[in-house]
């Protein structure tokens, strides 16, 4: 199970360790692999719902300026 939560986004991974944890807290025993399958199920719903699913992984891309200043504005 350990490979498999190493293999997910860090996000997820902290989302599962979260819910991991609380579980632990609750029931003195770790989360079955039953219920690692049943969160993955329902980050999938969430990731790919067609309204809501792309903004939790949208990312705006860095802006690169290249050049000189005069370059970008132009020469006054």
């Amino acid at each position: 199970m350990v490979r498999i939560v190493n293999s997910l986004p860090h996000y997820l991974q902290a989302k599962w360790r979260h819910l991991a944890i609380k579980h632990l807290d609750c029931n003195t025993k770790y989360p079955r692999f039953v219920q690692l399958v049943e969160f993955l199920e329902q980050a999938s719903r969430e990731l790919n719902d067609p309204v809501f699913g792309c903004t939790a992984t949208y990312q705006q891309p860095e802006r690169s300026w290249q050049g000189t200043r005069d370059q970008f504005f132009g020469k006054w």
